[in-house]
């Protein structure tokens, strides 16, 4: 992929926030490649029916994803599944996790989760229109909390694929557009509920349930039908009043910076991605999808744990107190409980200082550890533990469920969320203390009074916990500063990796190389040993003729394997050197023919038919070494021929592509010739291909396996490329040659596409 302009992309994600619009197609599709390239972590969007349609089919942008999936970067794709684009879908699976939900009308990227928004508008028949790429914050965390949204209701895209498959209907999910539509959706799910109504959102909300006389009569009516309410919203001093309403309806509890924007009932769920003070909605998403509900239940249950209750956040406010708190705990059952609050509570990181094996010991068997995990695999918070390096061993002795070190592979994806580094012992004999920070917000610092003693509220002593800002920056300053030592020794541990793999490098080259000198020596020998013995005999038998075409055939043989040596070596040092000039490729029909009459003569030991097809075109030509481009050629038709054990057929193919953009800079977009060599022989052995243009790869008793690596030089040396593959049938092999076109042809050859025919 082209890295052309990656410093203004890159310029235009990490500057200042910025905002830009684009309106010419090109330049569109050549941002979003260069974005494709900067992009190192994630890559989540939505796609309608056109842009999933542009990104299958337009070449550059196919290759950015493929890219991405070989890169190791996580992809989502959220879009609608129709019978018209099943086949882009399945494609669209090999590179991406893909989800369903009908009527998706949105075309945005999120790069990296929070570095980029790409939105692109298209309209009929156009793939992009404009787009408008922006790093501004609040944008990209707008759009970013939508597609999660989205995320979590759409369904997999196999699950959709069964249902197109059985005509099974779907529960309904659907988007109300329209202040009318959106409107109706919410009062019917206020209606509906008939046992309970949770509701989650932002600050403006309560303006929104209080202030909007339609939204607000429908409030008091869960009253009557007694239905019982909860609500969770971020009480503030511009809200306040409205909260207090709120009261009289419900239970209401305060979140700090709640984000989401939804209502649950019993049965059914809605939502809305913005919302504005005291004005009716313009767009609600809607699903009675049982998983959906369920999902939203618990996540509100969880929320509702968390949140504060609203006549605590009221006076805090009313009165100016401030919530800061800091707490020394001597009751060993209310440390333990704060540490379990505090596991529960946490949204993002979580940080855990072990001084001794037996804290680790003693916090497992109060089932912390236990909570630790549960936080990791269900709601993917980020979990990292320091402990003594020594630990490991006692702690696998005592413990059921020994910690992971993160420098074992991992078992599932969750793994990159737990991380445990080993550090030294921090202090031999003096009092010690645990550690645990959540969300760099929350500290509690556990004095150890008795490190022999396994039972956790037994072992500690006082502990202190504060949401105080400097005080728990200072932990986290602490526990940053022992993981960056960590992160040194881990450093030199991998140098000594490399330095390990490097040297297992060397030795198989070694090896590699006097495996060479002994199949160079067979082979150099074997010629040898026979023009020795016929030269001997032709004194003998001066008439027999048989004789000297053996000893002119052994020389030739000897001269190849000379040839062969002498070109890897200037290959190595760089002084491989071509005499160019114009070439027209049905010059290679004579070398076919030399091949039928080849295998003609083979008949008696070998049944093979060649079949060949050329352009209809006689003008066509490249700027090409034609020694060295037969060479080739030969090289794999004499590798065809072998690997045919007894009967088959070789197919040579050549094709003129050609594509609109003709840039003479950039092989991949201009004319190129496509040589195809297809046989139906014994195929590549899979313990040669992962090596098969690399030197000596072979398996051959007769080869040195250097014609294959000369080869791939010779072409790249021309700006080509050649690459091979087993055939999907499980006969034989395909290798493929791609050249340059000569730029002074001025032929149209798409005209000729479809006219080429098939000539034994």
């Amino acid at each position: 992929m082209s890295n052309v302009g990656n410093n203004h992309a890159a310029q235009n994600i990490n500057d200042d926030p910025k905002t830009e619009v684009f309106y010419d197609n090109g330049k569109i599709l050549h941002k979003i490649i260069e974005i494709f390239s900067l992009t190192n972590e994630s890559l989540d969007g939505c796609m309608d029916n056109m842009d999933l349609s542009v990104h299958v089919l337009v070449e550059p942008l196919w290759d950015g994803l493929c890219h991405l999936k070989a890169k190791g970067v996580n992809l989502r794709i959220i879009t609608e599944m129709t019978n018209q684009n099943i086949s882009y879908v399945e494609k669209m699976m090999r590179v991406t996790e893909v989800r369903h939900m009908d009527g998706i009308r949105s075309n945005f990227k999120i790069v990296d989760g929070k570095k980029c928004l790409l939105y692109v508008i298209s309209l009929e028949n156009s793939p992009s229109s404009h787009s408008i790429i922006s790093n501004v914050g609040e944008m990209v965390d707008a759009q970013r909390y939508l597609f999660e949204t989205l995320w979590d209701k759409a369904i997999p895209a196999e699950e959709k694929m069964k249902e197109m498959e059985c005509g099974h209907i779907n529960e309904k999910t659907d988007i109300s557009f329209g202040i009318e539509s959106a409107t109706t959706t919410i009062l019917n799910i206020l209606h509906n509920s008939q046992q309970e109504m949770n509701i989650c959102a932002d600050k403006s909300w309560p303006s929104v349930a209080m202030g909007v006389e339609v939204f607000r009569l429908a409030m008091f009516d869960i009253i009557d039908r007694h239905s019982q309410s909860r609500f969770i919203t971020e009480i503030t001093k511009d809200n306040i009043n409205f909260c207090k309403e709120l009261l009289k309806v419900g239970k209401l509890r305060h979140l700090e910076g709640v984000k989401g924007n939804f209502a649950v009932s019993e049965k059914e769920y809605i939502a809305s991605a913005t919302m504005r003070e005291a004005q009716l909605l313009v767009q609600v998403t809607y699903s009675n999808v049982k998983a959906v509900v369920e999902s939203h239940q618990y996540l509100f249950e969880t929320l509702w744990n968390k949140a504060i209750p609203a006549e605590q956040k009221i006076k805090e406010i009313e009165e100016g107190i401030d919530p800061v708190r800091i707490e020394v705990v001597y009751d060993s059952i209310r440390t333990k409980n704060l540490y379990v609050e505090m596991i529960e509570n946490a949204s993002s990181e979580i940080m855990v200082l072990f001084p001794t094996a037996n804290g680790f010991i003693g916090q497992e068997k109060a089932g912390i550890i236990q909570l630790l995990r549960q936080a990791v695999e269900k709601r993917h918070i980020k979990v990292r533990i320091l402990m003594p390096a020594h630990s490991s061993v006692l702690i696998q002795q005592h413990s059921q469920t020994p910690p992971k070190d993160d420098s074992l592979p991992g078992d599932h994806d969750l793994d990159r969320f737990l991380s445990i580094r080993h550090i030294q012992p921090l202090v031999d004999s003096a009092q010690i203390s645990s550690i645990l920070v959540t969300d760099k917000k929350h500290s509690l610092v556990v004095e150890l009074k008795d490190d022999a003693n396994t039972i956790f509220e037994e072992a500690i002593g006082l502990s202190t916990y504060s949401n105080s800002k400097p005080g728990v920056l200072s932990y986290v300053a602490i526990f940053e500063n022992l993981w960056l030592v960590t992160e040194l020794y881990e450093h030199i541990r991998n140098v000594n990796e490399e330095l390990q793999k490097a040297n297992e490098h060397l030795k198989i080259n070694d090896k590699m190389q006097k495996e060479f000198i002994n199949i160079a020596a067979h082979e150099l020998r074997t010629p040898t040993q026979a023009i020795l013995s016929f030269a001997d005999l032709l004194p003998l038998y001066p008439d027999n003729k048989e004789l000297g075409i053996m000893i002119q055939r052994n020389a030739k043989r000897l001269q190849r394997l000379i040839k062969d040596i002498l070109d890897v070596t200037k290959i190595e040092s760089q002084q491989l050197i071509l005499r160019k000039g114009t070439v027209n490729i049905h010059d290679l029909c004579y070398l076919i023919q030399d091949y039928g009459q080849q295998l003609e003569k083979l008949n008696t030991k070998k049944i093979i038919k060649l079949f060949s097809q050329f352009p209809e075109e006689k003008n066509v030509s490249l700027i090409a070494d034609k020694e060295r481009l037969l060479e080739v050629i030969s090289n794999i038709m004499d590798n065809a021929i072998k690997f045919i054990e007894k009967e088959g057929s070789i197919y040579f193919h050549v094709k003129v592509e050609e594509t609109e953009n003709n840039d003479d800079n950039d092989f991949a977009n201009g004319s190129h010739v496509l040589i195809t060599i297809k046989d139906t022989g014994v195929g590549i052995s899979e313990e040669i291909f992962p090596r098969l243009f690399t030197r000596f790869a072979s398996k051959s008793i007769n080869g040195t396996g250097l014609g294959l690596y000369i080869s791939k030089s010779i072409i790249e040396a021309h700006g080509g490329m050649i690459w091979a593959e087993n055939n999907k049938n499980g006969n034989g092999a395909t290798f493929t040659i791609r050249l340059p076109l000569n730029t002074n042809n001025k032929i149209n050859y798409k005209q000729n596409e479809g006219k080429e025919g098939e000539d034994e």
